[in-house]
């Protein structure tokens, strides 16, 4: 989850990043939280892979929403 906030962090300040692969990473709904909070603020990223990280129901329903802003 920690691994999860930090890409977040950088997510939010970047401008270049366009692909992110972290599939089986445990990031779980709390990292996926932290991580689509983070591309409601990042307009570069275009390829997110977050296969097999344990991510449940309030992690989706958190992507779906940045999805929906961004």
């Amino acid at each position: 989850v920690e691994g999860a906030r930090l890409f977040a962090r950088v997510l939010e300040r970047t401008r270049t990043l366009q692909k992110l692969f972290l599939s089986e990473s445990r990031i779980g709904d709390e990292g996926a939280a932290a991580l689509a909070n983070a591309l409601c603020h990042n307009s570069s990223l275009n390829d997110l892979s977050v296969r097999a990280n344990g991510i449940g129901r309030h992690g989706a329903l958190a992507f779906a929403a940045a999805l929906r802003q961004n």
